[in-house]
């Protein structure tokens, strides 16, 4: 069990390689063994599970897609409804990343999540619950249902500040409820929460999840303040990649270089924004981020 808390925590610092090393050190020794440890998880799942999201994170969603699927056949198997819970849910953090859902063992990411959100609440486990509204914030963002995004990434909040648990994701459910009120049109509330996500992120050294915040963060002024906002856009953007070169976390490469491609176009730089629309296209296409790939192939009718 050591060693797979020290690969969750090698993901929760942003070392995505090293905790994908150890994690994968970790499914090797288990040698097949679904079994529970004397903290009543299974190690080989559990490792699986960080392991997908560390991939989505890298930038690897078919290696990721595939880890979550042998989570949720392994803990289907094995009568594991807690790690069943956490590899349903976890197809939310990849869809964000695609653009997308598409798993073989739960197609539907709705009915995934609300089956993981029953499992939590049927086990009374607070982590559970916390993680499990974070996912279905999640899967509202895909879908677009920004209200009901913001409820559950608010109850998360609430249930993670008053019970102490799951604050290792504190500032990236901050960003993901910025980019909620930004879609839903309150501009001030995401700036503020932005701004918040960016100093917990700084402060708890986490910094693939500082660089969604910044990235989020770019989006909002971009919305608000559109090509006079340029200085501060770009410097969000930079700290952006500078996090996402320190982290190895290239699933957000292609989604700052589509913002940078916005920025361009509010600035009234038609060609170079199309040059570099075509160049988001190309970096999602690299990370088969299908969804998003769809997206920008219908904008650029191509």
């Amino acid at each position: 069990m050591i060693r797979w808390q020290v690969g969750y925590s090698c993901f929760c610092a942003g070392r995505l390689q090293e905790a994908l090393d150890v994690l994968a050190e970790v499914a090797d020794r288990s040698d097949g063994d679904s079994s529970p440890n004397i903290m009543g998880f299974s190690p080989w799942i559990m490792s699986l599970m960080i392991s997908s999201r560390a991939a989505a994170w890298r930038g690897d969603l078919d290696r990721a897609r595939a880890l979550d699927e042998r989570t949720i056949e392994l803990a289907r198997e094995g009568n594991r409804a807690e790690e069943l819970g956490w590899g349903l849910a976890t197809g939310a953090d990849i869809a964000l990343f695609d653009g997308e859902h598409r798993n073989a063992r739960a197609p539907d990411l709705d009915r995934a999540v609300l089956e993981a959100l029953e499992i939590a609440n049927r086990l009374g486990s607070h982590f559970s619950r916390t993680t499990t509204l974070d996912n279905l914030g999640q899967a509202h963002l895909v879908a677009g249902r920004w209200t009901e995004a913001i409820r559950a990434f608010e109850e998360a909040l609430d249930l993670m500040r008053r019970e102490g648990t799951f604050t290792e994701d504190e500032s990236l459910i901050l960003a993901y409820l910025a980019r909620a009120h930004l879609e839903a049109g309150d501009t001030s509330r995401a700036r503020a929460l932005v701004d918040d996500a960016i100093k917990v992120a700084a402060c708890a050294e986490r910094p693939h999840q500082e660089a969604f915040a910044h990235l989020t963060g770019a989006r909002i002024d971009l919305t608000t303040d559109g090509a006079t906002g340029r200085e501060r856009i770009e410097a969000s953007l930079a700290r952006g990649r500078e996090l996402v070169e320190q982290t190895g976390a290239h699933g957000l490469s292609p989604q700052i270089r589509e913002v940078e491609a916005r920025l361009a176009m509010r600035s009234g730089d038609h060609e170079a924004s199309g040059r570099t629309l075509r160049e988001a296209l190309a970096l999602y296409e690299e990370i088969h981020a299908l969804g998003h790939a769809a997206r920008l192939r219908a904008e650029l009718g191509v």
